[in-house]
């Protein structure tokens, strides 16, 4: 599938080809945002298109009505690439053909996209995408992901950038210099440091207004938690949040004890170059402080630490399971930082949080996120059936899936989503 570039992969992805069971491993990790904690999402769209808005418009002096208009969640979807030169936005199928696109918000017909890209509507800077996400330096790229929930509603920003310098211009441009103010909005709204200092438009209103936009844990997922302890797994959870937000989202989901579901709590790790083979250390944070390096093999229960790497995290797991070579399960929502880093970087397996199971259908701008109308597989759905050992819409789907149980995955005959394929791929 990736064939521009390509990491070694030192661990096999499969265990068992035709079943997945938990009982299979022996430390079993999470994310954190959309994947521990749901949100509701079209609040958090909202606010997200709102504090990047703001940003462009009153730090960077785009035009007042990129504020004004209100998001249109129809033309947002995760999984979409920017062209970042030709201000077009593009869907990949798994072999990187472009089913749909559009010049802003404007689709684009089947004849002006093979005019742009060629007869075979591939472009050939799109060749290798998600080895491409997972690289360093691959914000230079010509190409941009929006890859995953907090970064969809820009998708819609970027295509309303576009009609508006478009229609001041009178016609398109020959090349679009937005990306970097852009990128600055990102940063700005998510610096780690907002959420202490009430900065960036983003933190301060989850903050104020939780409820509007975190949904919390049943006590049934909380109790499938505890079990998977009780069973002797060593449970951990790894999330890119910093340590202070995460451990605000966190008790909002789980509760003041959220600490008491995990062995291991690693904070900040910025995935996916945690999954890299990188030296950063493990900080130990104590009352919200970070107060120090510790080294793997003595970090104890029940503690939050921030930064780190995969290669510590399973030496540290190595102790806590007193097994050297412990197998390890991971469950994410971002099939780039989550997903295809866990398996590709770190030879991990990996289970993918996918909420568009549940409600995909051939509706909005770009129809399925998993397939195209002739059902042939997205770029996404190729990702998720390569290097997913299953596909669930919610950890809900798990809590009556006893430890042992053993239940489809990619790579058998049956599909590996759980509890059910998608719609449109029943159709």
């Amino acid at each position: 599938m990736d064939s521009k570039r390509s990491h070694s992969n030192s661990r096999p992805l499969v265990a068992n080809p035709t079943t997945f069971s938990l009982g299979d491993y022996d430390c079993i990790g999470f994310d954190l945002d959309h994947t521990l904690c749901s949100y509701h999402l079209r609040p958090l769209y909202d606010l997200i298109y709102q504090a990047l808005a703001s940003f462009l418009v009153n730090k960077r002096g785009y035009p007042k009505n990129l504020l004004e208009e209100p998001l249109d969640v129809s033309f947002i979807q995760k999984g979409l690439v920017l062209d970042k030169q030709r201000g077009n936005i593009l869907k990949l199928d798994c072999d990187y053909r472009i089913v749909k696109a559009a010049h802003g918000t404007k689709l684009m017909s089947p004849s002006d996209i093979e005019r742009v890209y060629g007869a075979e509507r591939i472009w050939e800077s799109s060749l290798g995408i998600p080895s491409l996400l997972v690289e360093k330096g691959f914000l230079r790229e010509p190409f941009y992901v929006f890859k995953d929930y907090f970064v969809t509603p820009g998708a819609y920003i970027c295509a309303r950038i576009v009609d508006l310098l478009d229609d001041r211009n009178g016609k398109p441009l020959e090349s679009y210099s937005f990306w970097k103010d852009y990128l600055n909005g990102l940063h700005y709204i998510y610096d780690k440091n907002n959420f202490s200092n009430g900065g960036g438009g983003f933190f301060p209103q989850l903050v104020k207004h939780p409820e509007r936009y975190f949904i919390p844990r049943s006590d049934s997922v909380k109790q499938w938690l505890r079990s998977l302890r009780q069973e002797g797994k060593v449970v951990f959870l790894v999330t890119s949040s910093n340590h202070d937000s995460a451990q605000f989202i966190a008790e909002y989901a789980l509760g003041k004890e959220w600490r008491d579901f995990f062995d291991l709590v690693v904070t900040f790790a910025k995935k996916p170059g945690f999954f890299r083979k990188e030296d950063r250390p493990f900080l130990e944070v104590k009352d919200g402080k970070v107060i120090g390096a510790v080294q793997p093999s003595s970090m104890g229960h029940h503690t939050v630490y921030t930064e780190g790497n995969f290669e510590g995290l399973l030496e540290a797991c190595a102790s806590l399971s007193r097994k050297k070579h412990p197998s390890l399960l991971y469950f994410g929502d971002s099939l780039m930082e989550d997903v295809y880093a866990g398996s590709k970087l770190a030879g991990c397996h990996t289970a993918a949080i996918v909420e568009e199971i549940s409600d995909d259908e051939e509706s909005g701008v770009w129809g399925s996120f998993f397939c195209d109308r002739r059902q042939h597989p997205s770029l996404w759905a190729r990702v998720l059936s390569e290097h997913s050992r299953v596909a669930v819409t919610d950890l809900e789907s798990l809590v009556n899936v006893g430890v042992k149980e053993r239940i489809p995955c990619f790579g058998s005959p049956l599909s590996g989503y759980y509890p059910a394929k998608p719609k449109v791929l029943n159709s």
